[in-house]
């Protein structure tokens, strides 16, 4: 008897709760779904979608928690708990949000003038509407054709072809004219704004490997409006009066 008298003066109330709010260091925003775990214990609470908590079970004293948010560092606080007990946890959190970058580009503007550049207007396109890539860019100096039949045709510039001479139609590198003698560039004229070639140092822009040029064919840039805007062009051709 005097044993179980002995001890019940000294056994203490477990029943505390810690409850509070976890909030924005910044603005005191609440923040939900934060996850506080009491050190040395199984005890663990999430905030509700109003940013508090409640912790139940708890005896007089300090304890350890950790408090953590998926947008947060994870922080420790000493807690001293002392009856039902309340508290606020402040976090950091913007640790992860990135500055702002602003990108800034124009779809009209000045390139850059180099000596070995030449360039085919879009009137002097229309001349060959008929015609494919390659007769367009026999108009220009240093610029000769490895034809094939008719209607392949392949361009040359300074004696090079194929995979030497690059060809970006509209801001892509074509491959279609690398594979042999017989395959020419697959590109309509009449799509093509202008055409420009350029040889020298300035071809390292567009690519590495070309030795001979890089052949830039840019396509018409239509303003953004509610509008209708196309073009009519009209050919003829003569079979060199040779009856069938």
């Amino acid at each position: 008897m005097l044993l179980f008298g002995s001890i019940s003066p000294i056994s203490q109330d477990c029943d505390n709760t810690l409850s509070g709010t976890v909030i924005d260091l910044h603005d005191s925003s609440l923040l939900s779904g934060a996850l506080l775990i009491v050190a040395g214990t199984e005890q663990a609470v999430q905030t509700d979608v109003d940013g508090k908590f409640t912790l139940t079970g708890l005896c007089d004293g300090t304890y350890s928690i950790q408090v953590s948010h998926p947008y947060c560092t994870t922080q420790g606080y000493t807690v001293k708990v002392s009856g039902n007990t309340s508290k606020t946890f402040r976090l950091e959190h913007h640790l992860e949000e990135l500055n702002e970058v602003t990108i800034k580009g124009k779809a009209y503007q000045n390139e850059a003038k180099t000596i070995a550049k030449t360039k085919i207007s879009t009137s002097e396109l229309e001349d060959f509407s008929n015609g494919s890539l390659g007769d367009a860019l026999n108009s220009l100096s240093g610029v000769s054709s490895l034809n094939t039949g008719s209607t392949v045709v392949k361009p040359m510039v300074n004696g090079l072809h194929s995979s030497r001479v690059v060809i970006i139609n509209n801001g892509v590198r074509m491959e279609d004219q690398e594979w042999g003698a017989e395959h020419a560039p697959n590109i309509d004229v009449n799509s093509i704004a202008n055409l420009t070639l350029i040889k020298g140092a300035g071809a390292l822009q567009y690519s590495g490997d070309a030795i001979g040029g890089v052949i830039v064919a840019d396509a018409l840039k239509v303003p953004v409006k509610d509008s209708l805007y196309g073009k009519t062009l009209m050919n003829l051709a003569s079979n060199g009066r040779v009856l069938r």
